[in-house]
């Protein structure tokens, strides 16, 4: 808020895209004549490579081989800059308002940094991998006016007692959001209609009976729940920044379902379409697609299944490779199955 007196006040910052750029043309012709650390070094695709999306770490940075006035080689000390961001937003915030508690929530981190500021985790991450999901949904309420976030009683009319819950919701018509809206409580009551859900971070049944239940919930948690008959794509990791043809992207089938699911190309007007049926022993992909992308389903996740299947194909494998976790029916199978052509998943 701004006050003409005090100036701008804040609760909280959220530094995103701190990354370093790069504002010395390459070649750099003042280095020192000595690089530090630890010499012969690949510096661009190091040994110990991470999931990038957009591929090499040097990708649309500062190149990690290049030296600093220092001596230091930019892959030393690439994220300091992120963090140091971060140190001198905390100071101004303690500064400016020393009596309370200042947030800062940062992109680029180096080990240390949490002394400072907090880093994206668990939530964002969610957020990231149900972005085609959240695109269906969107895609559906410019073409039929059905919302993405709906009360409890937009899914389930003939519930009468659900009418007046204002705190959960439905994003989408598969997932269940139950928040902590009370100020620092690990605990939260939540209404499920009689259907039957599944934890989203487990995948164990459960079945409830319209009746309110209290919750356990960690600080970094915020309660999901997957409605039964549902069909989600989710992508292995996330990626904000990567059209869906840039990354494998996995579908999470919770029950029995026929769907359809909207692909953009993150360019173009265009969408691909695409449907999913899943049968009590087949599941089936068909559809038509407005642009070749080599995104694939990587695995198939069906919740609540009872029993293994004795055996598990596709058009391409004759066994495919699949986990089975008794305790929670949840059955993995490892298919990479590519969405521009027609499949089957056979269950025997």
């Amino acid at each position: 808020m701004f006050n003409a007196d005090s100036g701008v006040d804040i609760d909280a910052l959220w530094i995103d895209l701190n990354e370093a750029s790069n504002f010395c043309p390459y070649p750099c012709n003042d280095l020192p004549l000595h690089q530090l650390c630890l010499p012969g070094r690949d510096l661009i695709n190091p040994s110990y490579t991470v999931a990038n999306a957009q591929g090499s770490i040097s990708n649309l940075t500062i190149k990690t081989d290049l030296i600093h006035a220092n001596g230091l080689a930019d892959y030393d000390i690439h994220n300091i800059y992120g963090t140091m961001m971060g140190s001198v937003s905390r100071t101004s915030m303690l500064t400016r308002r020393p009596s309370k508690r200042p947030m800062v929530i940062t992109g680029s981190t180096i080990a240390g940094a949490g002394v400072h500021v907090g880093h994206c985790r668990k939530v964002i991450d969610i957020q990231y991998r149900v972005l085609d999901y959240i695109y269906n949904a969107f895609h559906q309420q410019t073409k039929t006016g059905e919302p993405v976030l709906s009360p409890l009683f937009y899914i389930y009319p003939e519930d009468t007692y659900i009418y007046p819950i204002d705190l959960q919701f439905f994003y989408g018509d598969a997932i269940l959001v139950s928040p902590v809206t009370k100020e620092n409580s690990t605990s939260v009551d939540i209404y499920p209609p009689d259907h039957i859900f599944y934890d989203w971070y487990t995948g164990a049944q459960v079945r409830w009976r319209g009746e309110t239940y209290a919750s356990d919930v960690a600080f970094t948690d915020i309660p999901l729940h997957i409605r039964g008959g549902s069909i989600i794509p989710l992508r292995t990791e996330r990626a904000p920044t990567a059209p869906p043809s840039s990354a494998k992207s996995p579908s999470m089938w919770s029950s029995h379902q026929v769907g359809t699911e909207l692909l953009p190309d993150a360019c173009t007007w265009t969408t691909a379409n695409h449907s999913n049926r899943h049968q009590l022993w087949r599941s089936s992909l068909r559809g038509h697609f407005a642009y070749d992308a080599s995104v694939k389903v990587e695995t198939l996740t069906i919740l609540g299944q009872n029993g293994q299947p004795q055996r598990m194909s596709t058009g391409s494998v004759a066994e495919v490779k699949h986990e089975y976790d008794g305790k929670l029916k949840v059955l993995t199978l490892q298919v990479d199955l590519p969405l521009t052509s027609s499949a089957e998943v056979i269950f025997l």
